[in-house]
């Protein structure tokens, strides 16, 4: 029983045992992972090799990018071992890859990668979160032979190691790489993907196991210097120094130190070299606030500028440059500054930051985005510059914000009041209005200010910049002035000023006390204000530094400058005041560069004598000269006059330019008027008070009562009448009208915008290029979706600009930023969106920190009159024209440090996605019909064409055309005009992989019909080029023409095939249609699919089958590009089909478009008539031009609209001598064909006679075979004269049935009308008698031609001759005249009437032989009594 008990206890022991073994062990089962746990989907097959579980990546598409999936999260492990085999791949991509993706802590948008890539036999580490990557490490695990077919088929075992603060990569029991750095992840738990990109591999083996680690197999140091930096020796310290492996950019060593109570890190740098000659080669410190993300701060120096920065980093990109400063000479020689070492110290806590260097405060910032850096990360880099580091350490201080730079004077909480003290009074604050009270209690009480001594600060001021102090406050005492002293860094003692103020106020008021005439230089330390009195107070709301006009006693009452049109003259008259009567008065005309409008006649400021005259005792004056200087007209230039080196005034430009130029888009608007000022909007204008709805309500009421005027009124103060806005919108029918001294001044403070803003140059984060903050802040003015509205008047719009310390504009171009850009609120000024029929005219803009005139989907925009000056960032464009149509600008004076006026082409512009910007309607098209006059535009470029439109799927709609610019003044920084070819929006380029040096030099969209004359270059006729010196693309334009620059455009044709360029996959639809090709004509223009055809996409290497199109014209017209040409012999060449009418290859010389509304012109200069038939051909005419230049080369149709020629295929090359010979030969051939197909039937013979002869020489030239080909071309001349002279016969005839011609041999078909009787003798076939019929032949009714036919009528009588009268006698009778017929014996008169009787009876005997009749009794008494008169009157006379 014993025993048996025993051998039980035995068993359950053994089986307790076993229990124990199985339990201890079942985890470890448990880890294991069955290969089934992974969901390969339909990417990999599962199969079993020697009893192993094999996943196998197939070949299911797509190559690139599958996983799968671990099917269930893993926890408390810290190794995963598998093996894989590479199997083959998809095609000879050398990035193809595959490995393991570990998700920590259920992360889905963080993970670990490592990564296998066999063609290089390499092995990575990667972290990647929110799609950013950062590569950890990376090694070659075999010979990096790039070879990687050896290892077909062969099984590698790998196994990686993770848990925080620690990764490793082996490969077959070798360890390869190791990484320090799992940015605060545990990998308690995690889930797995095993991944296949563009290769096939096969997996297996696959199981995850927690071991114990020995950290010291990995020599876990304090700083991972990786293999980039050498730790070395130097007196007695350890040293962390750069090497020289590659790559030189972008490399760090990063701390790993538990970091949880520190705001400071110090530690010293020296610079010990470069890599090469790169100007913004940096190093520096990283500051990770959370510890874990790739967010962090950078503490840079950039050595060549002596420079020192703080940026900030959201997830590891887009920096936003926070403060930048000078900390040593800004010599740009930081040689003379290796093998020193220098101290610096970063402090980081919430809402704190700053960089001291040696000692010194270089830069700080006080606002950290939330962070608060309780458990930081530390990293430093360098960037192509060899840098040595030591003594890095790590502490807390308390902080002294004063002391840091922090400056609030307008007291938004209470750490501002920390800056303000006195002395006889007491400062307290009151929260509740943000000001300071101090309540004087002695005699001369004393108030000082502590300004911020960092520059760009917002409360900083260098004086000699920032010269005016604003003070808002209420004076509460007697005092009617106050004594104002300052300090400077450069001079330490007070400097004084006594200023007049208001006694006993009520309210606040607006104080500018103004230095500009004392001479004083250096960032403003101390502000002392006393007040002589004993009692009171002053209530200071807010102390501001602003840039005001330099106090100058100017030389004249009064002047003008008027344009004469008819006479075209100008007139500067005036009065100066009376200490300058007498005297010389002299005109100048100077640049808007002139910044300072100083009468200095450097060449910086373009300074021409214009005239002079003298001035009378009473100061009056009067001088006129030309309105033109040459081609050159002064309603482009801007004018400053002097008397005895003192300026009349400040610079001005002809007053009355609206009478030279006409606003085509004009429109009126009803008479309503209202003040801003007025009740019930009640803005104050003083300065302080934000205005912004009083003026947007008036706005509101006036396009309710459906439109008028909104006045914004203004005054003389010197600072002007200013209005406290921060975004106004226009309505439609409603002008804002600025009247002269009104000011609308952009709010600095964030807390009165209705909205969250961007502080800093760009949206931060966004991922798209050149994404300024204007583009989400509201503009200080909008049109958006509005008809017939103005923004006029000679007011100002002054942009906010606190702590700006430059003054010239053109020192602040990209990537050099203003050093407040980091607090200033970047807006545009001016936005013009999806709007018609908006005028801009007469009011200034300045100091804008972006784009100046931004519009988007403009139409009828008028420009005129307008000034931009004094920008205070980098980006400030001068008027940009995106997508717009028929633009006017006349008479403008812009000076921007970027590009003045920009022709943009932009479609789906992702920058344009915000609620006030972002296009609501469709107006896709490309800037067109832009008239550019009588502007002076100075910028990093004059004038620029961004032509970013290559993703719309039709080039036609989007192109940059239409563009007539002259009588300009344009100037750049070493290039007057340009282009930026590479769309930032698309292609392989684009957002922040976006290569602005390189790029894609084929991601731009099209330019035509540019026509440039009498501008003025700043830098000569040479600086014209679609491009940007320093960068390579280079932009195309057809009919580009220059009559004063040297710009070559198109040498060939483009969009020669009516075809799109197929540039990537998913563009086999997308069409150019007549992109790059010019019309003249009233015809219809188009294209038109004549098949398809197979192309191969250039970027991506995708073959597919695309549309084969051809243009056409229909009806009178010419298709053509305008291509240059140098001087020489070339062959035009197309595929042309015809459908009717006449069809030429054509030549021709374009004219020089004076206005946009004036139509295309082209002088021919050649053309050969093509016989074109139902089927495409190909056709040439070879051609020479005498000189270079842009020829119209193309198509030419005559015909109605039913008839059409289609073209395709066009190209133009460099011809021999021997193809013009042939093209003469056929060219003459051709017209001697037209020639033998005339006769000399229908021309007269004179011109067919010469005709012929002139032919006949025209075909023994052609037959010669030693014609010359001087001979041939005049031979074919003379042919054509003679064919054109051929006269045309009009056809005469002698009658109406004539068939032959009187002048030529034409014959016509006639025939007679033989109806008409007429029995003239012409027509007597038989004649008859009185006794019978007659017989006669008819007459042709028409012509009197005799017939063959006949007819009878009675015979007539024989009538003989004609017997003569015998006269009767006396006594004796007479016998009548008559006929006598010899048939019947009858008598006939002379009428051929019967005569019954031929007597005449015989006359009487009586008297004197005749008859005594009354009437001759008459006549004799008559001629009696004649006699007996006559005889009277001489006898009367004789007595």
């Amino acid at each position: 029983m014993t025993k048996r008990r025993t051998f039980v206890f035995a068993l359950f022991l053994v089986f307790a045992l076993s229990l124990c073994l199985f339990t201890a062990n079942f985890a470890e089962l448990k880890k294991a992972a069955a290969e089934t746990d992974f969901d390969g989907g339909k990417y990999y097959d599962i199969t079993t090799e020697d009893g192993d579980t094999v996943y196998s990546r197939n070949s299911t598409e797509p190559k690139a990018g599958v996983w799968m999936t671990y099917k269930s999260a893993v926890e408390n492990v810290n190794t995963m071992t598998y093996s894989f085999r590479e199997d083959g791949r998809f095609d000879e991509y050398g990035e193809k890859n595959f490995g393991v993706f570990i998700y920590p802590n259920g992360s889905e948008t963080e993970y670990f990668e490592f990564r296998i890539k066999p063609v290089w036999d390499a092995a990575y580490i990667f972290y990647n979160a929110n799609g950013q990557e950062q590569r950890l490490g990376g090694e070659n695990y075999e010979n990096g032979d790039g070879n990687e077919t050896v290892d077909f088929g062969v099984w590698v075992n790998v196994k990686l190691i993770f848990e925080k603060d620690l990764l490793a990569f082996y490969i077959n029991d070798v360890k390869v790489l190791t990484s320090f750095n799992t940015f605060g992840n545990t990998f308690d738990n995690f889930t797995v993907k095993i991944y296949n990109y563009d290769v096939k591999a096969s997996f297996k083996n696959i199981t995850f196991k927690n071991e114990i680690i020995d950290y010291s197999d990995f020599g876990k140091p304090v700083w991972d210097t990786g293999k980039y930096y050498d730790i070395v020796q130097e007196d007695g310290e350890e040293v962390y120094k750069r090497n020289s492996t590659d790559p030189q950019a972008g490399v760090w060593m990063t701390n790993y130190e538990n970091h949880s109570d520190v705001n400071t890190m110090t530690y010293s740098f020296r610079g010990d070299g470069k890599f090469d000659g790169y100007d913004a080669k940096n190093f520096g410190v990283m500051v990770y606030p959370d510890g874990n993300s790739g967010t962090f701060f950078e503490f840079s120096i950039k050595p060549y500028f002596d420079a020192a920065y703080i940026y900030y980093y959201s997830n590891g990109k887009n920096p936003v440059k926070l403060q930048a400063v000078n900390y040593e000479t800004n010599d740009g020689n930081e040689a003379a500054d290796f093998g020193i070492w220098n101290n610096a110290k970063v402090v980081f806590e919430k809402d704190a930051l700053a960089f001291y260097i040696n000692g010194k405060l270089c830069v700080s910032h006080f606002d950290t985005y939330g962070y608060t850096f309780v458990n930081p990360r530390f990293a430093i880099y360098n960037y192509d510059v060899k840098a040595s580091f030591k003594g890095m350490t790590f502490g807390k201080e308390q902080l002294n914000y004063i002391e840091m730079g922090y400056a609030d004077l307008s007291f938004s909480d209470e750490r501002g009041v920390a800056a303000v003290t006195a002395e006889n009074a007491t400062v307290a604050y009151d929260k509740d209005n943000q000001k300071v009270n101090v309540a004087f209690d002695g005699q001369n009480p004393t108030v000082y200010v502590l300004p911020s001594t960092i520059v760009g600060n917002h409360y900083s001021a260098e004086i000699s910049v920032r010269n005016t102090i604003r003070v808002c406050m209420q004076n509460a005492s007697s005092a009617e002035i106050v004594k104002i002293s300052v300090k400077t860094t450069a001079i330490e003692e007070w400097t004084e000023k006594t200023f007049d103020i208001n006694a006993d106020e009520k309210g606040l008021n607006n104080y500018f006390f103004n230095f500009s005439d004392i001479d004083l230089s250096g960032m403003i330390t101390e502000i002392k204000f006393e007040f002589p009195v004993s009692s009171g107070a002053a209530y200071i709301n807010e102390i501001s530094f602003e840039r005001e006009d330099p106090i100058y006693d100017y030389a004249a009452e009064r002047y003008s400058l008027t344009a004469n049109k008819d006479k075209q003259t100008v007139t500067f008259e005036g009065k100066l005041k009376k200490e300058y009567a007498d005297k010389q008065v002299t005109l100048y005309t100077t640049d808007v560069c002139n910044i300072f409008e100083s009468l200095d006649f450097s060449e910086d400021y373009m300074m021409s004598y214009i005239a002079r005259t003298q001035a009378d005792e009473n100061g009056n004056f009067s001088v006129s000269f030309p309105l033109y200087s040459g081609d050159y007209c002064h309603l482009t230039s801007l004018f400053i006059a002097a008397v005895d080196g003192v300026k009349l005034s400040k610079t001005f430009n002809i007053e009355n330019w609206k009478d030279f130029v006409e606003n085509p888009y004009a429109f009126d608007l009803p008479s309503l008027t209202v003040k801003v000022t007025d009740a019930p909007f009640n803005a104050k204008g003083d300065g302080f008070t934000n205005d912004n709805d009083a003026i947007q309500a008036a706005i509101d009421y006036v396009a309710a009562q459906g439109g008028g005027k909104v006045v914004v009124t203004g005054n003389n103060d010197i600072y002007g009448k200013r209005y406290i806005v921060t975004n106004l919108e226009v309505k439609s029918n409603v002008e804002l009208h600025l009247e002269e001294g009104a000011v609308l001044w952009q709010s600095a403070k964030v807390s009165d915008y209705k909205y969250d803003v961007v502080l800093g140059h760009n949206v931060v984060n966004s991922g798209i290029m050149w994404n300024s903050a204007n583009n989400k802040n509201r503009p200080l003015v909008l049109f958006r979706n509005v008809t017939n509205a103005k923004l006029t008047g000679k007011g100002t719009i002054r942009m906010e600009d606190n702590g700006s310390i430059e003054t010239n504009p053109l020192k602040l171009i990209d990537p050099n930023y203003s050093a407040a850009c980091s607090h200033t609120i970047h807006l545009s000024p001016v936005f013009v969106s999806q709007s018609k029929n908006i005028e801009l005219t007469d009011f200034t803009i300045m100091r804008a920190q972006n784009w100046h005139i931004t519009t988007n989907l403009a139409e009828n925009l008028f420009v005129g009159g307008v000034t931009l000056k004094q920008p205070t960032d980098s980006n400030s464009d001068g008027i940009g024209l995106t997508n717009a149509k028929n633009v006017l600008l006349a008479c403008n004076r812009l000076f921007g440090n970027d590009d003045a006026i920009t022709l943009n082409s932009v479609y789906l512009d992702p920058r344009k996605s915000y609620d006030w910007n972002k296009p609501d309607v469709d107006g896709t098209r490309g800037t067109s019909n832009v008239e550019i006059a009588f502007n002076q535009l100075r910028g990093g470029l004059g004038m620029v064409f961004c032509v970013w439109a290559s993703n719309h799927s039709d080039s036609s709609v989007m192109a940059t055309k239409n563009i007539v610019a002259y009588n300009n003044y344009i100037g750049g920084t070493g290039q007057d005009i340009g282009a930026w070819v590479d769309n930032p929006f698309y292609g392989t380029s684009k957002g922040s992989s976006y290569d602005v040096w390189n790029g894609e030099g084929d991601d731009y969209s099209v330019i035509q019909d540019v026509y440039l004359f009498n501008n003025i270059y700043w830098h000569g006729t040479k600086t014209v080029a679609l491009g940007v010196y320093g960068y390579n693309n280079r932009a195309v334009a057809t009919n580009f023409l220059t009559a004063d620059a040297e710009l070559i455009g198109a040498n060939k044709f483009y969009n020669e095939s009516f075809e799109r360029v197929y540039r990537y996959e998913g563009e086999e639809e997308w069409v150019s249609g007549l992109s790059y090709w010019s019309t003249i004509g009233d015809g219809e223009f188009g294209y038109i699919q004549r098949g398809t055809k197979t192309k191969t996409s250039v970027h991506d290497n995708k073959t597919s089958t695309v549309k084969d199109y051809a243009g056409y014209i229909k009806g009178d017209g010419i298709l053509y590009q305008g291509i240059y040409l140098k001087a020489g012999t070339y062959k035009l060449s197309m595929t042309i089909k015809g459908a009717g009418g006449t069809t030429n290859l054509y030549v021709g010389l374009p004219e020089m478009k004076k206005h946009v509304a004036d139509e295309g012109k082209v002088n021919e200069i050649g053309k050969k008539e093509v016989t074109a038939t139902q089927d495409y051909a190909v056709y040439t005419f070879a051609f020479t031009v005498d000189e270079d230049g842009v020829y119209a080369l193309g198509v030419e149709h005559i015909g109605d609209k039913n008839t059409a020629v289609y073209l395709d295929d066009a190209s133009v090359v460099k011809a021999e001598e021997s193809d013009l010979y042939d093209e003469a030969k056929s060219q003459l051939k051709a017209e001697l064909d037209k020639a033998n197909g005339y006769t000399d039937d229908g021309y007269t013979t004179a011109s067919y006679q010469m005709f012929v002869t002139v032919k006949e020489s025209a075909q023994k030239t052609y037959d010669n075979a030693n014609a010359k080909i001087d001979e041939i071309k005049q031979a074919k001349e003379y042919l054509t004269a003679a064919i054109a002279s051929l006269k045309v016969c009009t056809h005469e005839y002698d009658n109406d049935c004539d068939a032959t011609c009187k002048y030529c041999s034409h014959v016509r078909e006639v025939s007679h009308d033989f109806s008409k009787k007429d029995i003239s003798s012409k027509y007597l076939k038989k004649a008859g008698t009185c006794k019978g019929e007659s017989e006669y032949y008819y007459a042709c009714s028409k012509c009197g031609e005799k017939g063959s036919e006949y007819y009878t009528v009675q015979g007539d009588h024989v009538y003989g001759e004609w017997i003569d009268e015998v006269p009767a006698k006396a006594g004796k009778n007479g016998t009548k005249g008559h006929y006598h017929c010899s048939e019947c014996g009858k008598n006939f008169d002379i009428d051929h009437n019967e005569i019954a009787d031929l007597k005449i009876p015989a006359k009487s005997k009586k008297g004197c032989g005749g008859d005594l009749t009354s009437g001759n009794i008459t006549i004799s008494l008559i001629t009696l009594i004649a006699a007996f008169t006559i005889f009277k009157k001489k006898r009367k006379q004789a007595r």
